[in-house]
């Protein structure tokens, strides 16, 4: 949990309250497995077509993310995808419980951007 988590801290109630537990359940263990593996075999091909996306895609990214780094996955794919817009913030991997109000500003955010009319 320290790595998925760090740097932040891991919340004590993330087991229960958070749903961490749900997690060491077998059938959620082998599908997040099965996800893993099928990645490698459907991935190449949608990543070829990045490109192409004309949809405004918005991604938030922790800095310090020690699962995913924004350089190599956030800023790779902006740079691939014209409509797409990555925002940083001081975190890891699970903003969303660790860092609620920055999330809830991601989103709302990127809400308002589907209301901007489109430029050509």
């Amino acid at each position: 949990m320290d790595i998925v988590f760090g740097p932040d801290a891991v919340p004590a109630d993330f087991p229960v309250r958070g749903g961490g537990l749900l997690a060491l359940r077998p059938g959620h263990f082998l599908g997040a497995s099965e996800d893993l593996i099928g990645a490698a075999h459907s991935l190449p091909p949608l990543v070829a077509q990045y490109g192409d996306l004309r949809v405004p895609v918005n991604i938030l990214y922790g800095r310090e993310d020690r699962i995913l780094d924004y350089r190599k996955n956030g800023e790779a794919f902006v740079a691939r995808v014209p409509a797409a817009r990555l925002t940083l913030v001081t975190g890891g991997h699970m903003l969303p419980v660790t860092a609620i109000d920055a999330s809830v500003d991601f989103v709302r955010t990127a809400a308002a951007r589907l209301r901007e009319p489109a430029t050509a």
